[in-house]
Protein backbone atom coordinates (compact mmCIF):
# COMPACT_ATOMS: atom_id res chain seq x y z
CA UNK A 1 0.00 0.00 0.00
CA UNK A 2 1.04 3.57 -0.52
CA UNK A 3 2.08 5.93 2.24
CA UNK A 4 -1.02 8.08 1.79
CA UNK A 5 -4.70 7.21 2.12
CA UNK A 6 -7.10 6.36 4.93
CA UNK A 7 -6.17 3.92 7.68
CA UNK A 8 -8.26 0.93 8.73
CA UNK A 9 -10.25 -1.43 6.50
CA UNK A 10 -9.68 -0.92 2.79
CA UNK A 11 -12.14 -1.42 -0.12
CA UNK A 12 -10.32 -4.56 -1.25
CA UNK A 13 -10.78 -6.22 2.17
CA UNK A 14 -7.29 -5.52 3.48
CA UNK A 15 -6.36 -3.39 6.48
CA UNK A 16 -3.84 -0.59 6.73
CA UNK A 17 -2.26 0.84 9.89
CA UNK A 18 0.36 3.36 10.87
CA UNK A 19 4.07 2.93 10.21
CA UNK A 20 3.48 0.66 7.24
CA UNK A 21 1.56 -2.04 9.10
CA UNK A 22 -0.69 -4.01 6.76
CA UNK A 23 -2.96 -7.06 6.65
CA UNK A 24 -3.97 -8.67 3.37
CA UNK A 25 -7.67 -9.58 2.90
CA UNK A 26 -7.15 -13.14 4.18
CA UNK A 27 -5.40 -12.00 7.37
CA UNK A 28 -7.91 -9.20 7.92
CA UNK A 29 -10.83 -11.63 7.61
CA UNK A 30 -9.17 -13.95 10.15
CA UNK A 31 -8.79 -11.03 12.56
CA UNK A 32 -12.48 -10.13 12.14
CA UNK A 33 -13.55 -13.71 12.93
CA UNK A 34 -11.26 -13.80 15.95
CA UNK A 35 -12.69 -10.51 17.30
CA UNK A 36 -16.28 -11.71 16.80
CA UNK A 37 -15.58 -14.94 18.69
CA UNK A 38 -14.02 -13.01 21.58
CA UNK A 39 -17.07 -10.75 21.76
CA UNK A 40 -19.40 -13.77 21.96
CA UNK A 41 -17.41 -15.35 24.78
CA UNK A 42 -16.76 -12.21 26.82
CA UNK A 43 -20.07 -11.75 28.75
CA UNK A 44 -19.74 -15.00 30.71
CA UNK A 45 -16.15 -14.22 31.70
CA UNK A 46 -17.09 -10.68 32.70
CA UNK A 47 -19.80 -12.03 35.01
CA UNK A 48 -17.16 -14.14 36.78
CA UNK A 49 -14.77 -11.18 37.02
CA UNK A 50 -17.49 -9.07 38.65
CA UNK A 51 -18.02 -11.84 41.19
CA UNK A 52 -14.30 -11.82 41.99
CA UNK A 53 -14.32 -8.03 42.24
CA UNK A 54 -16.97 -8.25 44.94
CA UNK A 55 -14.93 -10.86 46.82
CA UNK A 56 -11.69 -8.89 47.07
CA UNK A 57 -11.66 -6.24 49.80
CA UNK A 58 -11.15 -2.88 48.06
CA UNK A 59 -10.90 -4.57 44.66
CA UNK A 60 -12.07 -2.68 41.59
CA UNK A 61 -12.20 -3.67 37.93
CA UNK A 62 -10.46 -0.72 36.31
CA UNK A 63 -11.19 0.18 32.67
CA UNK A 64 -13.93 -2.42 32.29
CA UNK A 65 -15.25 -0.58 29.25
CA UNK A 66 -12.06 -1.63 27.45
CA UNK A 67 -12.42 -5.33 28.25
CA UNK A 68 -12.58 -6.14 24.53
CA UNK A 69 -9.44 -5.31 22.59
CA UNK A 70 -10.35 -2.81 19.88
CA UNK A 71 -10.39 -4.03 16.27
CA UNK A 72 -7.57 -1.76 15.17
CA UNK A 73 -5.49 -2.64 18.23
CA UNK A 74 -6.00 -6.34 17.53
CA UNK A 75 -5.09 -5.92 13.88
CA UNK A 76 -2.06 -3.79 14.72
CA UNK A 77 -0.82 -6.56 17.04
CA UNK A 78 -1.46 -9.23 14.39
CA UNK A 79 0.29 -7.20 11.69
CA UNK A 80 3.27 -6.57 13.97
CA UNK A 81 3.58 -10.26 14.87
CA UNK A 82 3.30 -11.35 11.25
CA UNK A 83 5.90 -8.80 10.17
CA UNK A 84 8.32 -10.33 12.67
CA UNK A 85 7.75 -13.87 11.33
CA UNK A 86 6.94 -13.99 7.62
CA UNK A 87 6.30 -17.75 7.74
CA UNK A 88 3.48 -17.61 10.31
CA UNK A 89 -0.13 -17.89 9.10
CA UNK A 90 -2.81 -15.46 10.37
CA UNK A 91 -4.53 -18.16 12.43
CA UNK A 92 -1.24 -19.25 13.96
CA UNK A 93 -0.39 -15.68 14.88
CA UNK A 94 -3.85 -15.11 16.36
CA UNK A 95 -3.46 -18.06 18.76
CA UNK A 96 -0.64 -16.08 20.37
CA UNK A 97 -2.89 -13.09 21.04
CA UNK A 98 -4.33 -13.86 24.45
CA UNK A 99 -5.62 -10.44 25.51
CA UNK A 100 -8.49 -9.95 23.07
CA UNK A 101 -10.53 -10.14 26.28
CA UNK A 102 -8.73 -8.44 29.14
CA UNK A 103 -9.31 -7.14 32.64
CA UNK A 104 -7.45 -5.16 35.27
CA UNK A 105 -8.16 -5.77 38.95
CA UNK A 106 -6.93 -2.86 41.04
CA UNK A 107 -6.33 -3.62 44.72
CA UNK A 108 -5.16 -1.15 47.41
CA UNK A 109 -1.51 -1.53 48.35
CA UNK A 110 -2.27 -2.63 51.93
CA UNK A 111 -4.45 -5.52 50.73
CA UNK A 112 -2.73 -6.25 47.43
CA UNK A 113 -1.04 -9.59 48.12
CA UNK A 114 -4.03 -11.00 49.97
CA UNK A 115 -6.40 -9.68 47.29
CA UNK A 116 -4.42 -11.35 44.51
CA UNK A 117 -4.45 -14.61 46.49
CA UNK A 118 -8.21 -14.37 46.88
CA UNK A 119 -8.74 -13.72 43.17
CA UNK A 120 -6.44 -16.58 42.10
CA UNK A 121 -8.20 -18.94 44.51
CA UNK A 122 -11.59 -17.93 43.10
CA UNK A 123 -10.45 -18.36 39.51
CA UNK A 124 -9.10 -21.83 40.18
CA UNK A 125 -12.20 -22.81 42.18
CA UNK A 126 -14.34 -21.81 39.18
CA UNK A 127 -12.31 -24.05 36.89
CA UNK A 128 -10.31 -21.43 35.00
CA UNK A 129 -7.00 -22.81 33.72
CA UNK A 130 -3.94 -20.68 34.30
CA UNK A 131 -1.72 -20.30 31.24
CA UNK A 132 0.69 -17.61 32.41
CA UNK A 133 1.40 -15.82 35.66
CA UNK A 134 4.12 -13.20 35.24
CA UNK A 135 5.00 -11.40 38.47
CA UNK A 136 7.39 -8.49 37.82
CA UNK A 137 7.18 -6.81 41.22
CA UNK A 138 10.66 -5.84 42.34
CA UNK A 139 12.18 -6.13 38.88
CA UNK A 140 13.30 -3.18 36.78
CA UNK A 141 10.64 -1.62 34.60
CA UNK A 142 6.98 -2.64 34.59
CA UNK A 143 5.50 -3.31 38.04
CA UNK A 144 2.50 -5.59 38.41
CA UNK A 145 1.22 -9.06 37.61
CA UNK A 146 0.02 -10.11 34.16
CA UNK A 147 -1.81 -13.43 34.09
CA UNK A 148 -3.51 -15.35 31.31
CA UNK A 149 -6.38 -17.78 31.84
CA UNK A 150 -8.58 -20.08 29.77
CA UNK A 151 -12.34 -20.28 30.29
CA UNK A 152 -13.24 -23.98 30.64
CA UNK A 153 -16.67 -23.47 29.03
CA UNK A 154 -15.70 -21.64 25.83
CA UNK A 155 -11.95 -22.18 25.57
CA UNK A 156 -11.53 -18.40 25.36
CA UNK A 157 -8.23 -17.10 26.70
CA UNK A 158 -8.18 -13.78 28.52
CA UNK A 159 -5.74 -11.57 30.35
CA UNK A 160 -6.10 -10.46 33.96
CA UNK A 161 -3.69 -7.84 35.27
CA UNK A 162 -3.30 -7.16 38.99
CA UNK A 163 -2.33 -3.62 39.94
CA UNK A 164 -2.27 -1.22 42.84
CA UNK A 165 -3.62 2.28 42.11
CA UNK A 166 -0.02 3.47 41.92
CA UNK A 167 1.19 0.77 39.53
CA UNK A 168 -1.90 1.20 37.34
CA UNK A 169 -1.27 4.95 37.08
CA UNK A 170 2.35 4.25 36.15
CA UNK A 171 1.23 1.75 33.51
CA UNK A 172 -1.07 4.32 31.94
CA UNK A 173 1.68 6.96 32.00
CA UNK A 174 4.12 4.55 30.32
CA UNK A 175 1.67 3.01 27.84
CA UNK A 176 2.37 5.38 24.97
CA UNK A 177 6.10 4.81 25.40
CA UNK A 178 5.51 1.05 25.33
CA UNK A 179 3.50 1.30 22.12
CA UNK A 180 6.23 3.42 20.53
CA UNK A 181 8.81 0.84 21.55
CA UNK A 182 6.89 -1.96 19.77
CA UNK A 183 6.65 -0.17 16.41
CA UNK A 184 8.86 -1.54 13.64
CA UNK A 185 11.78 0.58 12.48
CA UNK A 186 13.03 1.74 15.89
CA UNK A 187 16.81 2.02 16.18
CA UNK A 188 18.55 0.36 19.18
CA UNK A 189 19.21 3.82 20.59
CA UNK A 190 15.53 4.75 20.38
CA UNK A 191 14.49 1.49 22.08
CA UNK A 192 16.97 2.05 24.93
CA UNK A 193 15.71 5.60 25.42
CA UNK A 194 12.06 4.45 25.53
CA UNK A 195 12.90 1.68 27.98
CA UNK A 196 14.80 4.07 30.25
CA UNK A 197 11.86 6.47 30.38
CA UNK A 198 9.50 3.63 31.29
CA UNK A 199 11.85 2.38 34.02
CA UNK A 200 11.95 5.86 35.50
CA UNK A 201 8.14 5.93 35.73
CA UNK A 202 7.85 2.47 37.31
CA UNK A 203 10.79 3.12 39.63
CA UNK A 204 8.58 5.40 41.73
CA UNK A 205 5.89 2.74 42.37
CA UNK A 206 5.81 1.33 45.96
CA UNK A 207 6.18 -2.46 46.15
CA UNK A 208 3.40 -3.99 48.31
CA UNK A 209 4.36 -6.41 51.07
CA UNK A 210 4.38 -10.10 50.18
CA UNK A 211 4.44 -9.86 46.38
CA UNK A 212 7.40 -12.23 46.01
CA UNK A 213 5.28 -15.13 47.32
CA UNK A 214 2.43 -14.66 44.86
CA UNK A 215 1.82 -17.42 42.33
CA UNK A 216 -0.53 -20.16 41.20
CA UNK A 217 1.60 -23.28 41.57
CA UNK A 218 0.67 -26.20 43.78
CA UNK A 219 3.06 -25.12 46.52
CA UNK A 220 1.39 -21.71 46.74
CA UNK A 221 -2.08 -23.24 46.92
CA UNK A 222 -0.92 -25.57 49.66
CA UNK A 223 0.55 -22.67 51.67
CA UNK A 224 -2.61 -20.59 51.27
CA UNK A 225 -4.98 -23.40 52.15
CA UNK A 226 -2.91 -24.29 55.22
CA UNK A 227 -4.10 -21.02 56.73
CA UNK A 228 -7.77 -21.90 56.35
CA UNK A 229 -9.32 -22.54 59.74
CA UNK A 230 -8.21 -21.46 63.19
CA UNK A 231 -4.68 -20.08 63.45
CA UNK A 232 -2.84 -22.03 66.17
CA UNK A 233 0.61 -20.51 65.66
CA UNK A 234 1.16 -17.33 67.69
CA UNK A 235 3.19 -15.69 64.94
CA UNK A 236 0.46 -16.34 62.38
CA UNK A 237 -2.16 -14.99 64.81
CA UNK A 238 -0.21 -11.73 65.06
CA UNK A 239 0.20 -11.55 61.28
CA UNK A 240 -3.52 -12.01 60.74
CA UNK A 241 -4.36 -9.36 63.34
CA UNK A 242 -1.92 -7.01 61.59
CA UNK A 243 -3.73 -7.69 58.32
CA UNK A 244 -7.06 -6.77 59.89
CA UNK A 245 -5.54 -3.54 61.23
CA UNK A 246 -4.06 -2.73 57.81
CA UNK A 247 -7.56 -2.94 56.35
CA UNK A 248 -8.67 -0.25 58.81
CA UNK A 249 -10.92 -2.55 60.86
CA UNK A 250 -11.24 -2.06 64.61
CA UNK A 251 -10.18 -4.99 66.74
CA UNK A 252 -9.60 -5.49 70.47
CA UNK A 253 -6.47 -7.60 70.08
CA UNK A 254 -6.39 -8.65 73.75
CA UNK A 255 -9.96 -9.91 73.47
CA UNK A 256 -9.47 -12.06 70.35
CA UNK A 257 -10.44 -15.64 71.15
CA UNK A 258 -9.95 -17.19 67.70
CA UNK A 259 -8.67 -15.90 64.36
CA UNK A 260 -8.05 -17.54 60.99
CA UNK A 261 -8.95 -17.58 57.29
CA UNK A 262 -12.10 -18.87 55.65
CA UNK A 263 -12.27 -20.73 52.34
CA UNK A 264 -12.18 -17.43 50.44
CA UNK A 265 -8.95 -16.59 52.34
CA UNK A 266 -10.65 -13.72 54.22
CA UNK A 267 -9.52 -13.14 57.81
CA UNK A 268 -12.27 -13.86 60.35
CA UNK A 269 -12.02 -13.47 64.10
CA UNK A 270 -14.07 -14.11 67.22
CA UNK A 271 -13.72 -11.76 70.18
CA UNK A 272 -14.99 -12.06 73.73
CA UNK A 273 -17.44 -9.35 72.72
CA UNK A 274 -20.50 -8.36 74.70
CA UNK A 275 -24.15 -9.27 75.10
CA UNK A 276 -24.88 -8.18 71.51
CA UNK A 277 -22.02 -9.75 69.57
CA UNK A 278 -19.13 -12.17 69.91
CA UNK A 279 -18.56 -15.09 72.26
CA UNK A 280 -20.32 -13.40 75.19
CA UNK A 281 -23.38 -13.02 72.99
CA UNK A 282 -23.34 -16.76 72.21
CA UNK A 283 -22.74 -17.96 75.76
CA UNK A 284 -24.79 -15.30 77.55
CA UNK A 285 -28.12 -16.54 76.20
CA UNK A 286 -29.19 -19.69 78.13
CA UNK A 287 -31.63 -20.64 75.37
CA UNK A 288 -28.84 -20.49 72.78
CA UNK A 289 -26.58 -22.64 74.97
CA UNK A 290 -29.42 -25.14 75.37
CA UNK A 291 -29.82 -25.28 71.58
CA UNK A 292 -26.14 -26.16 71.13
CA UNK A 293 -26.26 -28.77 73.87
CA UNK A 294 -29.44 -30.19 72.39
CA UNK A 295 -27.52 -30.60 69.13
CA UNK A 296 -24.82 -32.55 70.99
CA UNK A 297 -22.38 -29.63 71.30
CA UNK A 298 -21.39 -28.80 74.91
CA UNK A 299 -20.92 -25.23 76.03
CA UNK A 300 -17.13 -25.64 76.19
CA UNK A 301 -17.04 -26.38 72.43
CA UNK A 302 -19.37 -23.63 71.18
CA UNK A 303 -16.61 -21.15 70.29
CA UNK A 304 -14.57 -23.76 68.42
CA UNK A 305 -17.57 -25.14 66.56
CA UNK A 306 -18.90 -21.72 65.55
CA UNK A 307 -15.50 -20.61 64.27
CA UNK A 308 -14.87 -23.87 62.45
CA UNK A 309 -18.20 -23.46 60.68
CA UNK A 310 -17.35 -19.91 59.60
CA UNK A 311 -13.86 -20.75 58.35
CA UNK A 312 -13.92 -24.37 57.20
CA UNK A 313 -17.62 -25.16 56.76
CA UNK A 314 -19.39 -25.80 53.47
CA UNK A 315 -22.18 -23.23 52.85
CA UNK A 316 -25.57 -24.89 52.47
CA UNK A 317 -28.10 -22.05 52.58
CA UNK A 318 -29.49 -19.14 54.60
CA UNK A 319 -31.80 -18.79 57.59
CA UNK A 320 -33.30 -15.55 58.86
CA UNK A 321 -32.23 -12.43 57.01
CA UNK A 322 -28.62 -13.20 56.21
CA UNK A 323 -27.25 -15.89 58.52
CA UNK A 324 -25.33 -18.41 56.41
CA UNK A 325 -25.68 -22.08 57.34
CA UNK A 326 -22.48 -24.15 57.13
CA UNK A 327 -22.06 -27.89 57.33
CA UNK A 328 -19.13 -29.22 59.37
CA UNK A 329 -17.91 -32.50 60.78
CA UNK A 330 -18.02 -32.65 64.57
CA UNK A 331 -16.56 -35.83 66.06
CA UNK A 332 -17.68 -37.83 63.04
CA UNK A 333 -21.18 -36.33 62.87
CA UNK A 334 -22.49 -33.78 60.38
CA UNK A 335 -23.68 -30.56 62.01
CA UNK A 336 -25.39 -27.51 60.51
CA UNK A 337 -24.33 -24.22 62.10
CA UNK A 338 -25.70 -20.82 61.17
CA UNK A 339 -23.15 -18.03 61.55
CA UNK A 340 -23.36 -14.26 61.25
CA UNK A 341 -20.16 -12.55 60.13
CA UNK A 342 -19.73 -8.81 59.72
CA UNK A 343 -18.32 -7.37 56.51
CA UNK A 344 -15.08 -6.73 58.39
CA UNK A 345 -14.71 -10.43 59.32
CA UNK A 346 -15.96 -10.16 62.92
CA UNK A 347 -17.95 -13.25 63.94
CA UNK A 348 -21.13 -11.86 65.46
CA UNK A 349 -23.10 -14.94 66.48
CA UNK A 350 -23.97 -18.56 65.75
CA UNK A 351 -26.63 -21.17 66.41
CA UNK A 352 -27.21 -24.83 65.45
CA UNK A 353 -29.76 -25.62 62.73
CA UNK A 354 -31.85 -28.77 62.46
CA UNK A 355 -31.13 -30.97 59.46
CA UNK A 356 -34.87 -31.00 58.72
CA UNK A 357 -35.14 -27.22 58.49
CA UNK A 358 -35.71 -25.87 55.00
CA UNK A 359 -32.98 -23.44 54.01
CA UNK A 360 -33.29 -20.48 51.67
CA UNK A 361 -30.93 -20.57 48.67
CA UNK A 362 -27.65 -18.78 49.01
CA UNK A 363 -27.00 -16.52 46.00
CA UNK A 364 -23.41 -15.73 45.19
CA UNK A 365 -21.83 -18.57 47.16
CA UNK A 366 -21.47 -21.94 45.52
CA UNK A 367 -21.83 -25.15 47.45
CA UNK A 368 -19.44 -28.01 47.04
Amino acid sequence: PGADGPLGNQPNGSWRGENGLHLDPRANAAAERFAEQSARNEPRITDQMRSIERTVNGGRLEGLEYRLKGDDSLKRKLATDMSEDINVTPDEALTGIRDSVRYTLEVPEGNYSHGVQQAVHKLQAQGFENIKFKNTWGESGYQGINSTWRDPHTGQTFELQFHTPESFAAKMDAHELYEQQRLPGNTPEQIRELEARQQEIFGNVPNPHGTTDLGVDAAYRERALEQVGTAQDLVLREQLMDEVANHGHKMSRDDVVLIGRNRDLDVLWLEKGNSNAGLSHMLGDPQRVDEFEGAGIPQADIAEVAFKAATEGHPRGVVGRNRVVFEIDYHGESKLIAVSVGKNGFVVGANPVSASRKLKPLPGIGTE
